[in-house]
């Protein structure tokens, strides 16, 4: 009888280890949870995808499918696609035309304009050029807004090879609490130097590593954190549409009617001027997590 005792207090002891065990698996991760705030989830915004194309035939299938993966994870009703070609010679038109048949199919609000005009401003200059086409590209968005459709974000594309992801990492940059934000594109080295300018408004350091030459602007980077700039580009802009709609911010150019003016800038530079104009306390950053390759002939490993 001993011996029975002492097998059942064996076998209890056994439960209430093996209950406490099972117990301690539930309530530990709980506990550890509960050490951190957990992450809203944010609210996927609507989105104004644009573009200015010409001569892309070796990226366009690569980069017409990541702006339709993009879309699926945005929702095809909080999408908008732009994209104003002009003066190609290969086939790049083509490849549009069948990509503006897909969105069509898909059910994609579009505006895809192919063998467009090349652009307004003196002969030969690049700037004035870019600065109408660009604006020609975001037309839609204001007749957009009169319907009922009103974008939350304007996202800027370049001619990169990229990711979807990378622009979702980049709509989601700091919460979503930014009147811009800019990717980084590599050639070799930085690519968009013409474009960027750091906080002090002066241009950049350098288009290598670390890039910056303001100390806090590197320290920064050095942790991966969203650099404040004064402007940037980076293959990859996402903004704010508000100042696009409420304000008309615009693309433009130095003096756009002279043939050989004593400086020029970047219109993606320029439209900054006007933001900080509007906004005297704009947000801007480059986020240096976000990198895209500059050179569509060069796939990234």
């Amino acid at each position: 009888m001993g011996t029975t005792w002492k097998n059942r207090q064996c076998l209890v002891l056994i439960a209430l280890a093996m209950l406490l065990q099972c117990v301690a698996l539930i309530l530990i991760p709980l506990l550890q949870d509960s050490k951190h705030t957990p992450k809203p989830q944010l609210k996927k915004p609507s989105v104004f995808i644009t573009a200015i194309l010409r001569n892309n035939e070796p990226i366009l299938d690569h980069w017409t499918q990541q702006v339709l993966l993009l879309a699926n994870w945005l929702g095809h009703d909080q999408t908008f696609v732009s994209i104003y070609e002009s003066e190609s010679s290969d086939q790049s038109p083509m490849k549009l035309a069948d990509f503006k048949d897909e969105l069509r199919r898909l059910g994609i609000r579009h505006s895809i304009i192919i063998h467009g005009e090349g652009g307004q401003g003196s002969e030969g200059r690049r700037i004035p050029k870019l600065a109408t086409l660009r604006n020609l590209a975001l037309a839609p968005l204001s007749k957009l807004a009169e319907d009922g459709w009103t974008a939350d974000r304007v996202l800027f594309l370049n001619d990169i090879w990229f990711s979807w992801k990378d622009a979702v990492q980049l709509l989601q940059s700091n919460q979503g609490d930014y009147d811009a934000v800019c990717s980084m594109d590599f050639f070799g080295e930085y690519y968009d130097m013409f474009a960027t300018r750091e906080i002090d408004r002066q241009w950049l350091g350098s288009g290598n590593y670390p890039y910056f030459r303001d100390t806090s602007s590197r320290e920064l980077l050095q942790k991966g954190s969203l650099v404040p700039v004064y402007s940037c580009w980076g293959g990859m802009a996402a903004f704010q549409a508000q100042p696009f709609l409420k304000n008309h911010l615009a693309f433009r150019a130095l003096w756009p009617e002279v043939a050989n003016p004593p400086l020029d800038a970047s219109e993606c530079c320029l439209i900054y001027s006007n933001l900080w104009a509007i906004n005297a306390h704009a947000r801007v950053f480059l986020n240096p997590q976000i990198k895209v390759n500059a050179e569509p002939y060069l796939q990234p490993e």
